[in-house]
């Protein structure tokens, strides 16, 4: 029975969700995007819409209670999915996010690898909620997934942690202006503003370059 269970918990799930639409659809809210790709039927909108459940206390951290009933939170972890499979130069953008909800794309497909490494990540840092701005959760994201690519495992991730936040609170403070488009420039901690490709490039490349913050020190090469 226990199949059954979880297929009546998952339909019960979703008449709460398509029930929560309806209300605020009545209420003249209209739906935003986060919320419509929620509603969508495929492994990857299940599997995002589980994680910010399960995890809705880090969220909480960088959320409002509105912010996550209006599926917020979903739409960060979504977020880090395309920069785990696509990496960090890839646009986050309503049309990619769109994409990535699509039964049977490669993020649909293979979510469930998203799902353990995400895990996996959040155990590695259990005090990951120390991290101010949530974009700094994506670089820190980043960062790591890029190590494991290249076959490293952390580990000693308290120093990993400390090392990266003390380079990050150098960042902050620091009043450098970057360039990051023709004519446009901005400190490191207006580059926290956005998710934009263009920024998460920009903060990734100063954290390892000018912060001299080297991963591979607090990790090890496996042997393949």
């Amino acid at each position: 029975g226990d199949h059954r269970d979880l297929h009546k918990e998952y339909r019960r799930q979703r008449q709460m969700c398509i029930r929560d639409r309806f209300i605020r659809m009545n209420d003249g809210i209209s739906l935003n995007g986060p919320e419509k790709r929620n509603a969508v039927i495929c492994k990857f909108a299940d599997e995002v819409r589980s994680l910010a459940t399960e995890y809705e206390s880090l969220l909480k951290v960088y959320f409002t209670p509105a912010d996550i009933n209006r599926r917020n939170g979903d739409d960060f972890i979504a977020g880090l999915a395309l920069v785990y499979f696509h990496g960090v130069g890839y646009t986050i953008s309503d049309k990619t996010l769109w994409s990535a909800y699509a039964a049977g794309s490669t993020e649909d497909n293979l979510v469930h690898k998203f799902v353990e490494d995400f895990r996996k990540f959040i155990n590695t840092f259990p005090d990951a909620t120390v991290i101010p701005n949530k974009n700094t959760v994506l670089d820190l994201f980043s960062i790591v997934k890029e190590l494991n690519d290249n076959g490293y495992t952390i580990e000693d991730s308290s120093e990993f942690m400390d090392r990266f936040l003390e380079v990050n609170a150098e960042l902050i403070v620091d009043e450098t202006k970057h360039h990051y488009n023709s004519g446009r420039d901005a400190t490191y901690k207006e580059l926290l503003r956005s998710r934009e490709v263009r920024f998460n490039n920009l903060r990734y490349s100063l954290i390892i370059a000018k912060g001299e913050f080297d991963p591979t020190k607090y990790a090890v090469k496996s042997c393949l």
